[in-house]
């Protein structure tokens, strides 16, 4: 991974970026396109910033600007986040208030479809689950019951989070109803703390029945003793004030059907004398300014910009968390992103005074980072506001025609999207892991023959969700061989949630 430097100006525009990784090599040797918002407007006559869109060259990881970049966006995008097919990108407006819902072309070029308004002014961030069905996002203040503005920055008030439902086609759904989280009747939003800056939704894990994963799809436990039901979890931080209450690390749990989220155990939230909420939650130090989950969802780390400390937790069965040992790790100065690469190995933090991106090594059973500020530091340009990995890693290969081939040695793993299945066509399976929770004979086999010759042994793989069947990734199929090593025994592929 390269760190660009930018000018003063570019880098303090920038506030947040994605990267949707394309399902095959092709000739021109694209491998994914990386989306970025700027706040600065576009045009002299227009508040509105704008969405910076490049291609990313697989070879040497350079970023070359697509024809039509910027796109318009609304006033002042702050952050965005794309659906795990590919196929549709979100941007959050914060001075709108409202969403973008934006279509992903192959050529990685976006095209505007709608515009929806977040039940609360001042959108913050926003996070998708792991199966893209929806979308969690963040606002700085609640409304009144008729849509009326209630707090201001003269007069600060709680916020909350609105719930969007994602549609087969990308599109967005009306807002998920509250009627049991800081109200006696119904909210168009999870009512939260002051300023909400950060959210993330974990990936769903298998855990025993229980009130709180109550009602989701069924699964089998990793330990092989029965049959347990997927467990998701969504953290937010609060920055409160700098009195009271304090910052907070606040724990809810996914209904996966609904998108519906209940407090966890150690999180409350209630209303006061005024009717103001109040929430309380896990420890966050003074300013949270970001929040990440590594892949596994046991650890949630919090970026603190005022102690410059990066905070440690591990996650319960249900969903509660628990301080890591020392959980107090140092960063640069001013730490305001952070993120878990997708293998679950590192963590990087981008310091915004500092001009340096940190990097940690996560210990796979504490989940402590260790890292040095100085020499595990990376310079930047002036002031990095966010830090994000892509998320293929690698895995994408391509052959000397192109061709959408992947190429792995006996023995080695292939990381499928969370959420999917890897449904193979026969001819190979004696080489496979038989994980049946992540492995399906494909009934589109009859039509998609497998080839063996002689040392190598070729497959049809196709990514689908477990929890509805739709395709995880644009193409339908992709071609895989496998090298058996002669000096290995039987070769084999080990199929692994990544």
């Amino acid at each position: 991974m390269k760190w660009n430097k930018m000018g003063r100006g570019t880098v303090a525009s920038i506030l947040s970026f994605a990267l949707v990784s394309v399902t095959a090599c092709s000739r021109d040797y694209t491998l994914a396109y990386v989306y970025v918002t700027t706040a600065k407007p576009l045009t002299s006559s227009s508040p509105n910033g704008g969405i910076n869109a490049y291609a990313v060259d697989f070879q040497i990881g350079s970023l070359t600007p697509l024809a039509d970049s910027p796109i318009p966006a609304g006033r002042n995008p702050v952050t965005l986040v794309a659906s795990p097919n590919g196929l549709n990108l979100y941007v959050v407006n914060h001075d709108d208030s409202t969403i973008g819902e934006y279509a992903i072309g192959t050529d990685g070029k976006i095209y505007l479809q709608n515009t929806y308004n977040v039940t609360g002014s001042n959108a913050t961030s926003i996070a998708m689950d792991a199966a893209g069905a929806f979308l969690y996002v963040t606002f700085q203040y609640q409304l009144g019951p008729q849509g009326q503005q209630l707090y201001s920055t003269a007069s600060p008030g709680p916020g909350g989070v609105t719930i969007f439902p994602i549609n087969k086609d990308g599109s967005l759904g009306a807002a998920v109803a509250n009627t049991t989280i800081g109200t006696t009747t119904s909210l168009n939003y999870v009512p939260v703390g002051n300023t909400p800056v950060g959210i993330v939704v974990s990936r769903p894990r298998c855990e025993p029945a229980a009130s709180y994963n109550a009602g989701n799809p069924t699964c089998t436990l990793t330990d092989g003793s029965g049959s347990g039901l997927q467990t998701a979890f969504v953290y937010v931080i609060d920055q409160e004030t700098p009195t009271t209450p304090k910052a907070a690390l606040l724990g809810f749990s996914q209904n996966m059907s609904t998108g519906a989220l209940t407090p966890t155990n150690g999180t409350t939230i209630t209303t006061d004398a005024t009717g103001k909420t109040v929430a309380t939650g896990f420890g966050a130090g003074t300013t949270p300014s970001a929040i990440a989950e590594d892949p596994s969802s046991r650890f949630v780390y919090v970026t603190d910009e005022a102690q410059n400390v990066l905070f440690g937790n591990t996650t319960n069965a249900d969903g509660s968390l628990t301080p890591m040992v020392n959980n107090q790790f140092p960063t640069g100065i001013f730490p305001v992103g952070v993120t878990v690469d997708p293998r679950g190995k590192f963590l990087y933090v981008a310091n915004f005074s500092s001009g340096t991106v940190g990097a940690y090594t996560i210990d796979q059973n504490s989940g402590n980072p260790t890292g040095a500020v100085g020499s595990a530091s990376t310079a930047t340009g002036t002031g990095p506001t966010c830090v994000a990995i892509e998320p293929a890693l690698g895995r994408r290969l391509g052959d000397a025609t192109g061709s959408p081939k992947w190429h792995i040695e006996a023995g080695a793993e292939y990381a499928i999207p969370v959420g999917c299945i890897a449904y193979l066509c026969g001819g190979c399976s004696e080489w496979f892991s038989s994980d049946t929770d992540h492995r399906r004979v494909d009934p589109a086999c009859s039509t998609k023959k497998p080839r063996n010759r002689g040392a190598f042994c070729w497959a049809i793989v196709r990514m689908a969700s477990f929890v509805d069947g739709t395709l995880c990734e644009p193409a339908l199929f992709a071609e895989i061989s496998f090298r058996k090593k002669k000096k290995a025994k039987g070769g084999g592929l080990c199929v692994r949630i990544g």
